[in-house]
């Protein structure tokens, strides 16, 4: 199993130039760190993203980022260099939003340079990034996001995962007999192995219980499929799709990525559950 992996890197200047030479001033770059991976769980207060920014795309890639500093409430994100030519469906970037209580997520579209303007109630940042088979003389980005703190309502021991790989396993929470605690919100996203999706291979991720409290989903998981021309998804009608106490086994079979969200109330806590995932041909019965 591939987690992130953060990589920081020392900038000796004020400026960042994007593809076209424009040039955007941000002094705060210099002292925050930078992370260069496709995707990761990120957890500083600032931190640059810069994905091949002064190189083209490549076809079909996935990139998942979730930004979770402690107490934040909000955060401001800023994207000092873009050179993406978008295309819904083809090539194109959303931040999304997750908090304790609403069951959707809230997303805007990135399309340029300048300031995103997130939800005041964004606690838990998901940055997306996808290309398609043409990625039209496309090169990357670089964003510098730094949280907003305040009376946050979710549990320190949240933990947020991106997952990238042919095979393993998740734990949560992740030490044997120890039970999860109030008003947490964790999300585990299931990204292609190398980040690259592949139409002839599929995902199967597998739920397995160890203990969630009772049968009226005061503590539950919901799954998000992703799609480019969708975005993530999340239909509570489709079984599965909503899980809760009762729940025993639950397998999903994804041609592309999957999130899932974890959340509990204030009551008792329990032994949580188990996940494992694989890389399967696209018509594995």
């Amino acid at each position: 199993m591939q987690l992130s992996t953060q990589i920081f890197v020392v900038i000796l200047a004020t400026l960042v130039a994007t593809s076209s030479g424009t040039e955007i001033q941000n002094p705060d770059i210099l002292e925050a760190p930078w992370y260069v991976a496709c995707g990761g769980a990120l957890n500083a207060s600032t931190t640059v993203i810069s994905y091949k920014p002064d190189t083209s795309l490549s076809p079909n890639e996935r990139c998942v980022w979730t930004v979770r500093s402690p107490d934040a409430v909000t955060y401001s994100l800023e994207v000092l260099s873009f050179g993406l030519n978008p295309q819904p469906g083809e090539l194109g970037m959303t931040a999304s939003c997750i908090t304790r209580d609403s069951i959707t997520l809230s997303h805007v579209n990135i399309v340029e340079a300048g300031t995103v303007t997130l939800s005041t109630a964004c606690p838990i940042l998901i940055i997306t990034y996808y290309s398609g088979g043409n990625v039209l003389n496309s090169r990357g980005f670089v964003m510098l996001y730094t949280s907003t703190t305040g009376r946050s309502d979710i549990s320190a021991s949240s933990m947020q995962y991106v997952i990238i790989g042919e095979e393993g396993y998740v734990r949560y929470p992740s030490t044997t007999c120890t039970a999860y605690t109030d008003y947490e919100v964790s999300s585990f996203v299931f990204a292609p192995p190398e980040n690259i999706h592949n139409p002839e291979r599929k995902s199967l991720v597998t739920y397995s219980l160890n203990g969630l409290e009772g049968t009226t989903c005061r503590d539950s998981i919901r799954g998000f499929k992703f799609s480019p021309i969708t975005g993530w998804t999340h239909n509570q009608s489709i079984p599965g799709d909503y899980i809760c106490g009762d729940t025993q086994f639950k397998s999903w079979a994804i041609d592309d990525m999957l999130m899932l969200i974890f959340r509990s109330d204030i009551s008792q806590g329990f032994y949580g559950f188990h996940l494992t995932y694989s890389t399967l041909p696209v018509n594995f019965a």
